[in-house]
């Protein structure tokens, strides 16, 4: 599916072109772009700085679209949906996306029909989500919700899994944030924030290395059943400390009830003992480069600025095996 990947990148950058690339089961998906419905076994391409045409194998006409692809028009293609607020795009075409944190997602599965802005099909309730959660992020911290327009360029459904929402982030496709459908707008914000961490940490770490930690050496950390090499320490680390941030943000918005408050500080309270337990795995661990532990200590200060009442760091390393 590589053909279908340079069509894409091309596209982007208005590179004119002729290919003829196969489909899936008669279905072209371009990545990042749209789908083409051509009820044929290939489709031949031309791209121009300005359209595209799709020709399905065996017919002497196709189809003509023009920029921006995702709004184009035309029988058999759809393009991505656009969220609101953002540049970001809900890819949710693609026959390769994960199941949770398992295989591919089959053909047709959390897929949106109704384009762009389209309630009441299957894209609503994600457009809804992020909406929501983009406005409670604004009310609560307008930086951390620019930052998530900004750097969020694609929103990844993933089918449900059978241990409730999962949500991921690859290395190799930073910005992209892979979930399931959250249940309500604080996850989806906890999610996009969530993610977007590791994105950052994960671009920060190659243009700064930030430790030299094999995969050998793993850790015991509360948000984890299994044991973590020490890079998902530092991400995962990274991530709940931004959690903790939010729900102390969100805590103290303004008309929020009581309730809505106490809640929320619970929320902080449990993501900063989280934090706390595993920064001296970081600081004690001597794995660290000076950009690193200036940065673990950086994170050490911010998590003793968040609320009232600190839970104390415990200074002692959750150290398991090597292999």
């Amino acid at each position: 599916r590589f053909g279908a990947v340079a069509v894409a990148v091309a596209l982007h950058a208005r590179t004119g072109f002729r290919i003829t690339l196969p489909t899936d089961e008669g279905r072209l998906v371009l990545p990042g772009i749209g789908t083409y419905e051509a009820h044929a076994p290939r489709v031949r391409l031309v791209a121009g700085p300005r359209s595209l045409r799709l020709t399905p194998e065996g017919r002497r006409s196709g189809l003509l679209l023009t920029r921006p692809y995702s709004r184009a028009a035309g029988v058999g293609w759809r393009g991505l949906s656009t969220l609101p607020g953002s540049r970001a795009r809900l890819d949710d075409s693609g026959p390769y996306r994960l199941r949770g944190r398992g295989g591919p997602v089959p053909r047709g599965g959390a897929r949106a029909r109704g384009g762009e802005g389209a309630r009441g099909t299957p894209a609503g309730p994600w457009l809804t989500r992020w909406c929501s959660a983009l406005a409670l992020l604004e009310s609560a911290d307008p930086a951390r919700a620019a930052e998530v327009a900004s750097l969020t360029r694609a929103l990844v459904p993933l089918d449900p899994s059978p241990g409730g929402v999962s949500s991921a982030t690859l290395r190799a496709a930073p910005w992209a944030v892979l979930t399931g459908l959250p249940d309500s707008a604080p996850d989806m914000a906890e999610v996009l924030v969530h993610e977007i961490q590791h994105s950052k940490l994960a671009v920060l770490g190659d243009l700064a290395p930030l430790h030299h930690a094999g995969e050998e050496a793993v850790y015991r950390v509360a948000w984890r059943l299994d044991p973590r090499p020490f890079s998902g320490v530092l991400q995962g680390t990274y991530a709940h400390l931004a959690l903790a941030d939010l729900w102390d943000r969100i805590a103290e918005r303004p008309g929020a009830t009581p309730a809505a408050r106490a809640a929320a500080r619970g929320h902080r309270e449990e993501y900063r003992e989280q934090v706390a337990e595993a920064l001296p795995i970081l600081l004690e661990s001597g794995q660290l480069t000076c950009t690193g532990r200036e940065f673990a200590i950086g994170m050490e200060r911010h998590l003793l600025s968040l609320g009232q009442r600190g839970v104390p760091l415990r200074r002692r390393q959750r150290y398991v095996t090597h292999g």
